[in-house]
């Protein structure tokens, strides 16, 4: 009985450590947000984004200015609504604000390079581009 009793333990204590780690490592839930569009191309990119996986449940309307509501995560979807450019393989926002950046625990960079992810660029153009980075 005692022996069974330690191995059952070790098992609890093993389960509960995995979980643990899985739950980790699925990353922050995802958040509902609503906002009104600044224009067709802040839709086009929402739209694109649902179709990578990035956000789900995309909801547009017919309204002019448009409404946009969706679920995913937080900084993705403040990106858009602030009327940035998110570019998932780089975990970075174009044109987020210095405020909403910080407040999302991001990296602000006030004049990142417009050409700073490629890496084959023989000329770029000298143009600063406010960009808000995210630890993968």
């Amino acid at each position: 009985m005692g022996i069974s009793n330690l191995f059952a333990k070790i098992i609890m204590a093993f389960s509960v450590v995995f979980l643990t780690a899985c739950a980790a490592t699925q990353g922050p839930e995802p958040v509902a947000m609503h906002w009104t569009s600044s224009g067709p191309q802040q839709v086009e990119a929402a739209m694109a984004l649902q179709e990578q996986g990035v956000i789900s449940g995309l909801k547009v309307t017919r309204s002019i200015p448009a409404q946009i509501s969706a679920s995913g995560p937080v900084n993705v979807l403040s990106c858009l609504k602030d009327g940035g450019k998110w570019l998932e393989e780089h975990q970075e926002c174009e044109l987020m604000g210095e405020k909403t950046c910080t407040e999302l625990g991001g990296t602000f960079d006030r004049c990142a390079s417009a050409c700073r992810n490629d890496k084959d660029a023989m000329v770029c153009i000298l143009m600063c581009v406010p960009l808000c980075k995210f630890e993968s």
